[in-house]
């Protein structure tokens, strides 16, 4: 380890001294921690935001805290959930996963499912903006 990978340890394990700063400033916890309040009103807001190319719903579904010490641990979630009309979901997760900037999502039944909980401030626009110009360009 070098000064620099040393001292970007220190700053993020200083972080973790405060608990509410680090709820706040630490991705993955600020996340964690969103309220089904919260991300009912972003997945609103993206369904809202969106035109007539496809059909939209917000459904209630349980997310995982991922792979590393909690694979199993479930959060209730809300999700988006998009039926494009002329492409598959197949198509259309491909095509958001290729652009720019990357969007993952989930499929299912014939559905591209995006959670709210994992997006940061801003992302919901260019959610919008990537479903919207691929959706119309089908």
């Amino acid at each position: 380890m070098d000064k620099i990978t040393l001292a970007a340890l220190e700053a993020t394990l200083r972080l973790f001294l405060d608990e509410q700063r680090a709820m706040e400033n630490v991705p993955t916890l600020a996340m964690l921690r969103k309220t089904a309040d919260e991300l009912e009103a972003v997945a609103a807001r993206i369904v809202s935001k969106m035109g007539a190319t496809c059909e939209l719903r917000v459904e209630s579904d349980i997310g995982f805290m991922g792979g590393g010490s909690l694979p199993e641990q479930e959060l209730p979630t809300r999700l988006v959930a998009v039926r494009p009309l002329r492409m598959s979901a197949d198509e259309l997760a491909r095509a958001l996963r290729q652009g720019t900037p990357s969007i993952f999502t989930r499929i299912r039944q014939d559905a591209v499912l995006i959670d709210p909980r994992t997006l940061l401030g801003g992302d919901e626009d260019e959610i919008v903006a990537a479903l919207t110009s691929l959706l119309q360009a089908a």
